[in-house]
C-alpha cells in the first residue's frame, strides 16, 4: 500500500506543549539558523512536555544536541521507551532525538524534559500508509472556499483573516466568535489534515471533533510569532462513509483584540480503492 511521511514544524497547534516553552528566537540564540526554518521551541524546566499522537508505523522527534542540552525522557502509549541526555560538544543540530518503527496503529507520544537544562524541539515526521499494494497515493486539496467546506454562524466567518496573504492561494477564513464552527464534510478515506496559521493573532484555544462524537480535542494556535500553513490537526483510519470534521473556536486570550480561529486548507489521503480520484 503507498505509504508516505509526513514532516510538520515545531510551531504547529497540533502539537500539545505543557509546562514553561517558549520559541527561540536569533536575539539570544546564534545559532538559530541552524534549525530547520530557523524556528525551534524550547524550555529549561523540568518537567515540561511535549506531546502528539498519529495513526502510523514510523515515528522521529528531531532537535539539538548541545552543551547546554541535559535529559531527557520519551514514552510512547505510555511505556517508557528511552531516557538519555542531550549534551554534545561540538554541537549536533538536525539530531534525532527519537525514532521508531511501530506497529501500524494510533500511538501517543510524549518527550518530557527531566532536567532543569535545555532541551529543543525542531520538527516531528511520521510515516503512515493508505489502501492497497500497487496503487498510487491520491492527494486531494480542499481550499477554504470549496463547498465541502461550510462556517456557522455565517456571519461570523470572514474572508481576511490576520496576514491572510501568507496562505494558501492568498485565501482562507477567520473568525472572532467564540462558538463559531468551520465544517468539512467528505467520503473518501482515508486520512486528513488541516493546515492554518500560527501566531500571536491566533486562537488560543479551539477544538476539533469528528462525526458528531462528543468531546473532541482541544488544541492551541497561539503562538509567539506568526507561521503559516502548519499543522492544526490530524486524523486517519476514517473508515468508509461520511465524515465531518468540526472545527470550533473556543477561547481568545485576554488583551488581543485581533486574536482569532483562521483557516487555511485540507488535505485529504486516499486512494483509488478508497474512493479518491
Amino acid at each position: 500500500m503507498p505509504s508516505y511521511t509526513a514532516v510538520f514544524e515545531d510551531t504547529s497547534p497540533f502539537f500539545i506543549y505543557d509546562g514553561q516553552w517558549r520559541a527561540g528566537t536569533s536575539r539570544d540564540d546564534d545559532f538559530a539558523d541552524q534549525y530547520s526554518e530557523s524556528s525551534f521551541t524550547l524550555t529549561e524546566r523540568t518537567g515540561s512536555t511535549f506531546s502528539f499522537t498519529f495513526y502510523g508505523t514510523g515515528v522521529g522527534i528531531y532537535g539539538a544536541r548541545r552543551g547546554n542540552h541535559g535529559f531527557y525522557q520519551v514514552t510512547v502509549d505510555g511505556s517508557t521507551v528511552l531516557s538519555q541526555s542531550g549534551r554534545a560538544d561540538p554541537f549536533e543540530f538536525n539530531a534525532t532525538l527519537y525514532s521508531a518503527t511501530l506497529t501500524k496503529g494510533f500511538h501517543r507520544v510524549q518527550l518530557r524534559n527531566t532536567d532543569n537544562s535545555f532541551r529543543d524541539i525542531d520538527y516531528v515526521s511520521w510515516e503512515a500508509s493508505v489502501g492497497q499494494d500497487n496503487e498510487p497515493l491520491i492527494v486531494n486539496v480542499i481550499q477554504d472556499s470549496h463547498p465541502a467546506w461550510t462556517y456557522t454562524p455565517e456571519l461570523a466567518w470572514t474572508t481576511q483573516p490576520p496576514d491572510v496573504a501568507a496562505f494558501s492561494g492568498g485565501s482562507g477564513r477567520g473568525t472572532n466568535q467564540v462558538g463559531a464552527t468551520a465544517s468539512l464534510t467528505f467520503t473518501v478515506r482515508d486520512a486528513i489534515a488541516i493546515y492554518g496559521p500560527s501566531g500571536p493573532n491566533c486562537a488560543s484555544q479551539y477544538t476539533v471533533s469528528v462525526n458528531t462524537l462528543p468531546g473532541g480535542q482541544t488544541f492551541r494556535a497561539e503562538k509567539q510569532f506568526f507561521r503559516a500553513r502548519q499543522l492544526m490537526y490530524y486524523a486517519a483510519n476514517l473508515g468508509p462513509g461520511t465524515h465531518v470534521i468540526n472545527v470550533t473556536l473556543a477561547g481568545l486570550s485576554n488583551g488581543q483584540p485581533l486574536q482569532m480561529l483562521s483557516l487555511d486548507y485540507a488535505e485529504i489521503y486516499t486512494t483509488p480503492s478508497l474512493g479518491g480520484r
